[in-house]
């Protein structure tokens, strides 16, 4: 085994902790008993698509504290039954209180609840800079656009599924790239988390792989140390090359790095009996 192979191996084992742990615990705290469940609901696949694009660059446990703060803001607005949110959206969508384009209406009940702090484990936290808040707005104003009718809100989740079935990922990203801070690092996230926990590889070519790999700088200076060099755009485009050349799964790859990335200091004093002192 060569040793490039052998790295991206060992590497790409770490997605079962990413499954176990980062994956686990989304499905718990959404309360969702199966993935898919959350194709037939949009408000639940509103929450998958927060549990990744919330992760902008800054500290996790930040990111975490304010989509936190966000969920609970969407609900003083949205309410808590199915009804109430539907109703919600449209009414918000009709006064033209969603998107970015629409950030200065004032009068916006969303935008107000955004301006409060809520308490997050004790402590209270804001939903996030003002990218964060048009990013909600943006997405909501996304939902409901590509909504095939007012009594059926566009699920997020779903509509990547379906897009990937029928051969059409890259319109997928180019589309998901389109709303506010959302760029290849999320939409890479949410597609390859959908490709995986549905398995839908099946329905890709070789070339659509880079859509999976999210590049973020942890994941960048992983890819520098592996020998790999260019823009986050080339490297995307290598890793999922590189993998496939040597028999890795790309997705699992990816995921393993992120949750290396996370959890390298855990990873390493769980390990560290194992390592050999340099000479």
């Amino acid at each position: 085994m060569s040793s490039l192979k052998k790295k991206l191996s060992i590497i790409a084992s770490f997605s079962k902790s990413y499954h176990d742990d980062t994956l686990k615990k989304q499905k718990a705290a959404a309360k969702i008993s199966s993935w898919n469940n959350v194709l037939n609901d949009w408000w639940l696949a509103l929450r998958f698509f927060f549990d990744r694009a919330f992760y902008q660059g800054r500290r996790d446990k930040l990111s975490w504290k304010f989509e936190q703060a966000t969920l609970k803001a969407l609900k003083e607005v949205f309410g808590r039954s199915a009804s109430s949110r539907k109703r919600m959206l449209w009414q918000l969508y009709d006064t033209q209180s969603l998107g970015k384009a629409n950030w200065n209406n004032k009068h916006s009940p969303l935008r107000k609840s955004f301006e409060k702090q809520y308490d997050v484990q004790g402590r209270p936290s804001k939903t996030g800079k003002k990218g964060d808040n048009i990013m909600v707005t943006d997405v909501l104003n996304f939902v409901c656009e590509k909504a095939s009718s007012k009594s059926q809100p566009l699920n997020l989740v779903r509509y990547m599924k379906e897009g990937i079935q029928n051969c059409k990922i890259a319109r997928v990203a180019k589309e998901l790239d389109g709303i506010y801070q959302v760029g290849p690092k999320i939409y890479s996230l949410l597609l390859r988390d959908v490709v995986d926990l549905f398995s839908l590889s099946r329905h890709l070519s070789l070339g659509d792989f880079k859509y999976l790999q999210a590049v973020d700088t942890w994941v960048e200076q992983l890819a520098i140390k592996l020998g790999f060099h260019g823009s986050k755009t080339k490297l995307a485009i290598d890793l999922a090359e590189a993998c496939q050349k040597h028999a890795v799964n790309p997705i699992a790859f990816n995921q393993g790095a992120w949750y290396l990335a996370a959890h390298s200091f855990d990873v390493l004093t769980e390990n560290i009996e194992r390592i050999k002192p340099p000479k």
